[in-house]
């Protein structure tokens, strides 16, 4: 997730994840209305290697249930302004989390990322990981373990921002008068907060439904676009 500059497509959040919330993430009697939708980065803590995607492997990058909610028929004026908004103040984070030092995950080897107390204690299955050997690994063996005459290079390392932004139903030309602004739960009160005065907690709503989360829309999203035109390839077996 932090290989790549965030606004490379080879950054997990332009590439996979921004995508699938513009495609999956529609209220379906508002589908034709432009919507600007609002998440942490810090909600999706796994990598997506190439291979399988799997059942498990949804959990594993989306550990957290954040409702999607939104508040409709925003002036674009203002609602373009939030996604900087956000990104130049406090990146929220959840209050359930175990406390621990933030993981540096390896560009190669990312690790599983934070667990709530529950989740620890759940009797939990492998966790799936690359092992894939790359410069700037010295290796380990019968020879001892003072490295090689080998250059090696560094690991790249590119923090995220705290917030990403995706767009859907946009007109082809120009920019809509009014958006729905849909953002993940827990951040409600900085989007009332920016939006200002007029806007309150009365006014927002669950988009999809109050069931539908950060963890619904990878799965139909690699059930639509990558298993388009690939026969007998399951996604989401567990």
């Amino acid at each position: 997730m932090e290989c790549a500059p965030f606004d490379s497509e080879q950054n997990l959040f332009p590439g996979v994840i921004i995508p699938a919330v513009s495609k999956i993430v529609v209220r379906p009697e508002r589908k034709n209305k432009a919507r600007i939708i609002l998440g942490n980065t810090g909600s999706v803590r796994y990598d997506i290697p190439q291979g399988p995607f799997t059942y498990d492997d949804n959990f594993i990058v989306s550990p957290f249930r954040d409702v999607f909610r939104y508040i409709k028929d925003v002036p674009y004026d203002k609602a373009q302004k939030l996604i900087k908004q956000l990104n130049n103040g406090r990146a929220d984070k959840r209050s359930d989390l175990v406390s621990m030092a933030t993981p540096q995950d390896e560009c190669t080897n990312p690790t599983l990322g934070y667990l709530t107390r529950r989740q620890m204690r759940e009797n939990r299955g492998p966790v799936r990981r690359q092992e894939i050997v790359t410069p700037g690994y010295v290796t380990k063996d019968d020879w001892g373990t003072d490295g090689d005459d080998t250059k090696h290079s560094a690991i790249p390392f590119m923090r995220n921002r705290g917030y990403y932004e995706s767009r859907g139903g946009f007109p082809t030309e120009g920019n809509p008068e009014v958006v729905d602004v849909v953002f993940y739960d827990f951040i409600e009160k900085y989007i009332l907060q920016y939006l200002g005065s007029g806007y309150n907690a009365s006014m927002v709503d669950c988009y999809i439904d109050c069931n539908f989360t950060s963890q619904d829309f990878l799965l139909p999203y690699a059930k639509a676009v990558w298993q388009e035109n690939i026969e007998n390839c399951p996604i989401g077996a567990e």
